[in-house]
């Protein structure tokens, strides 16, 4: 099963009865970023009614009506993640109360299809294995492997320029393992497993 993260803001709106409903998809990549990024959404659509939000970090999951009906928005929002395989995301419904009542049933579909609208049109990132392997090379072959790790989409980060180049190669494991297979012995001081971001097509992710 994909992990997929949400990689940027997604916006989307919808106005019924004089109400307007506000979605934002933000990423989200550790639990504790949560309250700060509600924070922030509450101060740029203040005097709001309602800010209704689900958030997914791989097993943590949290979501909230915020007054509205039970499980008119919350619960559906965390849904649309899981059936989208999203690991990694907040989505957050604002709405401004324009005076009429909606109806619970249509409350709850005008939630769920303003969430679903904003993030069909996110763009989202895969998390797939990754390596991280510290190495030292001579300049020669630190001129070749950053063209290599250049083409095939892999970053190098130099720590230290001495006798040799003393670096960071990292990124998708195979690529990683890869290139450190081309170096001369030796070369290789250690190594470590990450996650690592690859971004996809829009039609993607549907």
């Amino acid at each position: 099963m994909k992990e997929l993260l949400i990689a940027e803001e997604s916006l989307a709106s919808f106005e019924i009865l004089g109400s307007k409903f506000i979605a934002i998809a933000e990423p989200l990549k550790a639990p504790q970023e949560l309250e700060i990024l509600l924070g922030e959404l509450k101060q740029r659509y203040p005097k709001a009614s309602h800010y209704c939000y689900a958030a997914k970090v791989l097993s943590f999951e949290a979501c909230s009506d915020d007054g509205e009906p039970s499980r008119s928005a919350g619960v559906p929002f965390l849904d649309l993640l899981h059936k989208k395989e999203i690991a990694y995301g907040l989505i957050v419904v604002v709405r401004y109360f324009g005076g009429t009542k909606l109806g619970a049933a249509r409350l709850a579909r005008t939630y769920r299809e303003t969430a679903a609208l904003c993030l069909n049109h996110a763009t989202f990132a895969e998390i797939i294995p990754g390596k991280e392997d510290e190495i030292a090379v001579d300049y020669p072959t630190f001129e070749s492997l950053k063209k290599q790790a250049e083409r095939m989409g892999a970053t190098l980060k130099v720590l230290s320029f001495e006798e040799r180049v003393r670096l960071l190669l990292s990124g998708d494991a195979k690529i990683v393992t890869s290139l450190a297979s081309t170096l001369p012995q030796g070369s290789l001081l250690c190594e470590k497993d990450i996650s690592v971001q690859r971004s996809m097509n829009h039609d993607s992710k549907q």
